[in-house]
């Protein structure tokens, strides 16, 4: 066999073709059945460009997807960094100068200063346990 992988392309494997002067000459069937291959082959290669489109399309839209992910993360970092730096800022200038020893005035959680009935004073102490017309 002369030309052994055009003979396997075509699937005669036992052919012999015919050379005259270097030239090879094919049979209607040789003919027929590499054009078929060849039919398949383009067949094939429209099936993987369109696969190879789909996953290349697939792969940019989860790409783009993880980007976004990145950015957004990237920014809450951003703005996490920002406040535990302006956290630090407080905390350090609560520490430096702490409040003044005034007084705390505790209302008892009344509607004011004014509200009587709820704040905590020493008349309203003095006044637990008697009765109103006693």
């Amino acid at each position: 066999m002369k030309f052994p992988r055009i003979a396997k392309v075509i699937g005669f494997t036992e052919a012999e073709f015919e050379t005259q002067d270097g030239a090879i000459a094919f049979s209607i069937e040789h003919t027929e059945a590499i054009e078929a291959k060849l039919n398949d082959h383009s067949v094939k290669k429209e099936e993987w460009k369109t696969e190879r489109a789909s996953l290349e399309s697939t792969h940019q839209a989860a790409l783009e997807a993880e980007q976004k992910k990145t950015a957004e993360a990237t920014e809450a970092l951003g703005k996490m960094t920002l406040e535990l730096a302006e956290a630090k800022e407080k905390i350090q200038s609560l520490e430096d100068e702490p409040a003044d020893k005034s007084e705390v005035r505790n209302n008892g959680g009344g509607a004011g200063a004014d509200d009587e009935k709820y704040s905590f004073s020493s008349q309203r102490f003095r006044n637990v346990g008697k009765r109103k017309g006693l």
